[in-house]
């Protein structure tokens, strides 16, 4: 009996046992559910607009188009909504199949479907084909939405803080998985007005130099410069790159993301401009004769003209018509290299601008040092432009508004300022900085006319526009670096001002790699200036 009653009371502690590991079971797998009910959100996050990039008219290189996305909770009825609004029902499928919320473009703002909320969003940047406009100013986004270069960069938290973003929140369980249609929150975040950064570039003037240049330079640069203010009008840099596909451009040897128009290059005979604002203002007359004979001897070192039997008798308007170097070389051994020096200093060579604060710096390049003058070698290479000087396209367009403006330096700007909140007018007014007379205005006006002649009578032939008159200076320059085939890389330019009689704009051109600037920079000058004529520029 009492062996029954021991075995009875085993099983009924093992009953109760059991019944309590299973209560205790079902409700930790009741709270486990809970947690996982209440686990955490899931959140998409959509840049509807950023802040504006405008030119000096207040037209916008940005945002300029508009697309759709949606976001999608992962439903059936979310599928048949979307699937004829989408590019790619296969990618519709996959995003669904992953049981999270999505975002993905569509075709419409025309969607009702409960789960699905579309938003209009500013695209950022035109497609190439469409413009592209002055892409290595503008700079261009990462993925997460962040100012990599140029303008997108220095002003990157004004541009974002003057945009507006949409928060599409998801409540969802441990696994990701959204826990009901009912879930979903939206946030908006900034308000909706047009501040942005006003620069000095003006678009038409921008996409007449891109058409220009377009098929005609492989490696080069162009620059436009309005020449009493110093103001950057237009710079373009080539190769150029998809501001919508920058991976692309990342690992070309070509390196399209470098800014040439603010790189430093060997100028050649660009810079005879400047030796003779130098002679000038030391008293030379501009009536000094030379003699070409084709070469020139310096304590034994011969320098040779590019018309190898010579140019005969010649003065400085001549000379610079045909860019004859042994009259040049004349000239600054006359001269010495101190007052080159300096004059080149006071017109901006040797020194970097900043452009856009820790961003955007055209470089310094570099002028011979003084010891360095003391050769007598040195200073005939310094005088037309070769040897170990360097300058970049701004630098040129400084020298070349100086000329243009009767004598006064100009410091280069890419902006103007901060927009209102209508995108109509600046924020505040900027101040005037009064220019520097550098030279005279009568060697503004000898230099202007011998600039003048190189167009209408001289090697820049192919740079004449066809209205108005322009005045400008060819340059091929030698780099002392060589091919595979032992021919030496050449940089052509062409610098210049348009018009002629009241001039407006100091325009440079740089074709890197090819052997003529009267042939392969002066022609793109010419285009520029008729377009810019034709648009009433």
């Amino acid at each position: 009996m009492s062996r029954r009653i021991i075995s009875v009371f085993f099983v009924i502690i093992c009953l109760f046992g059991f019944l309590f590991f299973r209560l205790s079971s079902l409700i930790q797998t009741e709270e486990l559910t809970q947690v996982a009910q209440t686990h955490g959100t899931y959140s998409l996050k959509i840049p509807q607009r950023r802040g504006e990039i405008y030119d000096c008219n207040f037209k916008s290189f940005v945002n300029a188009d508009t697309t759709y996305l949606a976001a999608v909770a992962p439903t059936l009825q979310s599928y048949q909504a979307l699937e004829n609004h989408v590019q790619s029902r296969d990618e519709l499928l996959e995003l669904l199949e992953a049981g999270k919320p999505f975002l993905i473009q569509v075709d419409t703002l025309d969607i009702v479907c409960k789960g699905v909320q579309v938003f209009p969003v500013q695209e950022r940047y035109a497609d190439e084909a469409d413009g592209g406009l002055a892409a290595h100013i503008i700079g261009y986004l990462n993925g997460d939405g962040e100012g990599v270069s140029g303008v997108e960069q220095a002003y990157g938290d004004f541009l974002k803080e003057n945009g507006s973003t949409v928060t599409i929140r998801y409540a969802v369980n441990a696994a990701g998985q959204m826990l009901g249609e009912d879930s979903i929150e939206i946030q908006r975040q900034g308000e909706d007005n047009y501040r942005g950064v006003v620069l000095t570039l003006d678009r038409n003037i921008q996409q007449i130099v891109q058409n220009a240049a377009k098929g005609r330079i492989d490696s080069g640069a162009v620059l436009v410069m309005d020449v009493n203010t110093g103001d950057i009008k237009a710079s373009a840099s080539y190769p150029t790159f998809s501001q919508k596909d920058v991976a692309s451009a990342l690992n070309r040897e070509d390196s399209p993301l470098f800014n040439r128009a603010m790189g430093a290059y060997n100028v050649g005979s660009t810079f005879k401009l400047c030796t003779t604002a130098a002679a000038l203002e030391s008293g030379i007359s501009p009536n000094l004769g030379y003699t070409c004979t084709g070469e020139i001897d310096v304590d034994g070192q011969i320098f040779h003209c590019h018309r190898r039997q010579g140019h005969g008798y010649m003065d400085l308007k001549h000379a610079t018509e045909s860019s004859c170097n042994p009259f040049f070389i004349h000239l600054s051994l006359l001269l010495g290299g101190s007052p080159i020096s300096s004059m080149a200093s006071r017109m901006g060579f040797g020194r970097e601008t900043v452009l856009l604060p820790d961003v955007l710096t055209s470089a310094a390049g570099s002028l011979p040092s003084g010891s360095e003058l003391r050769n007598p070698a040195a200073v005939a290479n310094f005088g037309f432009g070769q040897g170990t000087l360097m300058a970049t396209p701004v630098q040129i367009a400084q020298m070349i508004s100086s000329i243009a403006n009767g004598g006064n330096a100009v410091t280069p700007r890419l902006v103007q300022g901060i927009s209102d909140e209508q995108g109509q007018a600046l924020a505040q007014d900027q101040p005037q900085v009064q220019p520097a007379r550098i030279f005279s205005e009568d060697t503004a006006k000898v230099i202007r006319e011998n600039m003048i002649a190189v167009v209408e009578e001289g090697s820049g032939k192919q740079a004449k526009p066809i209205q108005g008159g322009a005045g400008g200076k060819t340059a091929s320059a030698q780099t002392g670096t060589y091919r595979e085939d032992g021919t030496e890389i050449v940089q052509a330019w062409f610098a210049g001002f348009y018009p002629a009689s009241e001039p407006k704009y100091a325009i440079v051109v740089l074709n890197e790699g090819m052997e003529s600037g009267g042939d392969y920079a002066a022609p793109i000058f010419k285009k520029i200036c008729d377009g810019l004529y034709r648009m009433g520029y």
